[in-house]
């Protein structure tokens, strides 16, 4: 099963899904739209974290695969994934995949300035709409090579039909300031974990690297590609995934 990031949708994985089925008729990728995103619903509520990570624990509970199932995250999904992994209520899972993942910010002055931050860019989804604030959005540097992947039209056309509603209320409720720091917790996570990132992103590459202080059953796998391997690389990430799967 697959989380995607901010202002995607479950076609994001697409090339990544198309990759590792050319490569195994065993493994195949289910991708979720998350709360907000894509056809999913955004009722009152559905884009607080707590009930986001509910609604995660509860998709897996109900997969049809047979076996553990393998969870996937990429940013804003891996955050959630890893939140839905450390759930005192899911079921077994086989394995976590963390892409571009975050262990939470440490501080409540960390949180206040991101939670600004979030607000900001919120209040401009509500004001220009959702064209105009994805105009902004993916040049930030972190998000720009992303522009080059293929099918980033596509994309880009797809995302500018969800509503800003919806996505203002993910970044209030499950933006980076709304997971906590789940540091303290990670040393107990007993799951195989495969950690993600790509050498251009200087950011998720080093909070990578603290993650395999922390986890005490993790994987390092550092790709040629931006903050978005699953649409930079996704050969690459496909190989990273299956040469895992095959270590569970």
């Amino acid at each position: 099963m697959a989380l995607h990031g901010f202002t995607g949708d479950g076609l994001d994985y697409a090339l990544l899904a198309e990759s590792v089925a050319a490569r195994s008729m065993a493994l195949g990728i289910t991708a979720l739209d998350l709360p907000g995103h894509g056809l999913s619903n955004a009722e009152s509520g559905a884009c607080e974290w707590d009930h986001e990570v509910d609604e995660i624990v509860d998709a897996l509970a109900l997969d049809g695969a047979p076996g553990a199932p393998l969870l996937l995250g990429y940013s804003m999904g891996a955050r959630l994934a890893l939140a839905a992994a450390l759930h005192p209520g899911r079921g077994p899972l086989r394995g976590l995949i963390l892409v571009s993942g975050h262990p939470g910010l440490r501080s409540e002055d960390e949180r206040r300035t991101r939670r600004e931050s979030d607000e900001a860019w919120a209040r401009d989804l509500e004001t220009a709409g959702t064209a105009s604030f994805l105009g902004r959005w993916q040049q930030q540097a972190l998000l720009a090579p992303q522009l080059a992947s293929p099918d980033a039209e596509v994309r880009a056309t797809r995302r500018a039909n969800t509503s800003p509603e919806a996505l203002a209320a993910t970044l209030r409720g499950t933006g980076t300031h709304a997971m906590p720091d789940f540091r303290p917790q990670l040393p107990g996570l007993a799951l195989p974990v495969l950690v993600v990132t790509g050498d251009q992103d200087a950011k998720f590459t080093a909070l990578g690297d603290e993650l395999m202080t922390l986890l005490p059953r993790a994987t390092r796998c550092r790709l040629p590609c931006g903050h978005a391997p699953h649409l930079e690389a996704a050969d690459a990430l496909a190989d990273a995934i299956l040469a895992f799967d095959d270590t569970l």
